[in-house]
């Protein structure tokens, strides 16, 4: 093995991982040369902590239970903590055990945030510090986490108690890593090396980690998010939208940012040339009123129905020709629910920005149209709703790459073997 692309560490852990003792390590020149002895490869099941903070359920958290529900499955012992009561409620049922840390750390948003950050780091330092000290006597493997603000003080915590970290970073760094004064920067840069390994779901997260957060290029592993593969649903119909004969709809946090407003814009222009075009936004968030206000001044309720937040996401997927997914947030960081309607076999349409390019093949498994633009929105829902060929060919195309490179059960094997080498 040439010296410059491996140190003794680095064989050792790479050939412990296939089963291989080292017996003999000898530096001849710029080679190193290596004697090892075959020994039976037994894969034990990890203890993983996963800690993760959230404001209100999202992509990520979803993505997060249905990881948890695949690891259990394999043996694995999983423990939780979060701030959220509604988060704690989606994993009643399973056997994980779940701690509740109260703060919410977020140095990212405006000077407020980080200022009410600094004046509670004294308890929330003490708070993980109890929690970490905990895990090691529990005897946690690794420690998995990605939001920003408690991946930050755990990693730092970390190195006292010898617990190795894993971070998951879904979007682009470059936005808030400039926030208040580039301190996300500095204490980003400060900690990066800690991490064995950092996950991302996509090249466009990938290339930010490079770029903006100079992450070595040995700790980084693209592997996207997954979901379950569809089955038939079985459940009633939901009487609000069984009749309609077109259902046009969107599954997110109901926020600007994930653009749903680009969906009541272009609504007009979709009815003048599909009278049938009936819509649907499902979720909960901080701008449902102003998204129904928008409706109202439009004149639009008839079209609309805004359920609000559902325990059974495919029930209202399996009613939708076609899904939407406009969103203009810089921080976007994989859109999960847009799988979820692929797995599902339903045509989607996706702003061309961000990683959503690497998720909908353009004309292939999905249409993309130009971020912001209601009008393009518009023309292209119009496109696939006058093309019912084209909405079997793309909902199938779509179906299948979701089913061959999103598959939960896949990724979740991936997301497992980071985790046992981090270990090592």
């Amino acid at each position: 093995a040439h010296k410059y692309a491996y140190t003794q560490d680095s064989l050792t852990k790479t050939l412990k991982k296939v089963g291989f003792k080292i017996t003999s390590f000898v530096q001849e020149e710029t080679n190193h040369v290596v004697t090892a002895t075959k020994e039976n490869l037994s894969i034990k099941p990890l203890s993983i902590a996963i800690i993760q903070q959230t404001p209100d359920i999202g992509g990520a958290e979803i993505y997060m239970h249905s990881l948890v529900q695949e690891f259990l499955k394999k043996g694995n012992k999983i423990y939780l903590s979060t701030n959220s009561d509604r988060y704690i409620e989606l994993y009643k049922g399973l056997d994980v055990k779940v701690d509740k840390i109260t703060y919410l750390i977020d140095i990212i948003g405006n000077w407020k945030g980080l200022v009410k950050a600094l004046l509670f780091l004294p308890f929330s330092s003490y708070a993980y510090w109890q929690l970490l000290s905990k895990y090691q006597k529990e005897k946690v493997d690794v420690i998995l986490m990605s939001n920003f603000g408690e991946k930050m003080l755990v990693t730092a915590l970390s190195v006292f108690f010898k617990i190795p970290v894993v971070w998951i970073e879904y979007s682009s760094v470059q936005m808030f890593l400039k926030n208040n004064l580039y301190f996300p920067k500095i204490i980003y840069l400060l900690l990066n090396g800690i991490p064995k390994f950092v996950i991302l779901p996509s090249k466009y997260t990938y290339n930010s980690l490079i770029i903006d957060a100079h992450v070595s290029l040995g700790k980084l592993s693209i592997v996207p998010c997954g979901t379950l593969v569809a089955k038939k649903n079985s459940k009633s119909k939901i009487s609000e939208i069984s009749d309609r004969n077109l259902v046009i709809g969107n599954i997110s946090r109901l926020t600007r940012e994930k653009g749903q407003q680009l969906i009541i814009q272009a609504a007009p222009l979709i009815i003048k040339k599909i009278p049938s075009a009936f819509f649907v936004l499902v979720g909960e968030g901080p701008d449902k009123k102003y998204f129904q206000n928008l409706i109202d001044e439009k004149k639009l309720n008839k079209y609309f129905f805004l359920p609000g937040f559902v325990e059974d996401r495919q029930q209202y997927l399996s009613q939708m020709d076609i899904f939407v997914f406009p969103t203009i947030w810089d921080l976007e960081g994989f859109g999960v629910v847009t799988i979820e309607a692929m797995m599902q076999g339903i045509p989607v349409v996706g702003s061309n920005m961000g990683p959503v390019p690497e998720v909908i093949d353009d004309m292939q498994t999905g249409l993309l149209f130009r971020k912001g633009d209601s009008q393009d929105l518009a023309k292209k829902v119009i496109t696939l709703a006058q093309n019912p060929s084209l909405r079997t060919r793309l909902g199938l195309a779509g179906k299948k790459k979701a089913e061959e490179k999103y598959n939960i059960v896949t990724v979740s094997q991936q997301i497992l073997d980071i985790l046992a080498d981090a270990t090592l």
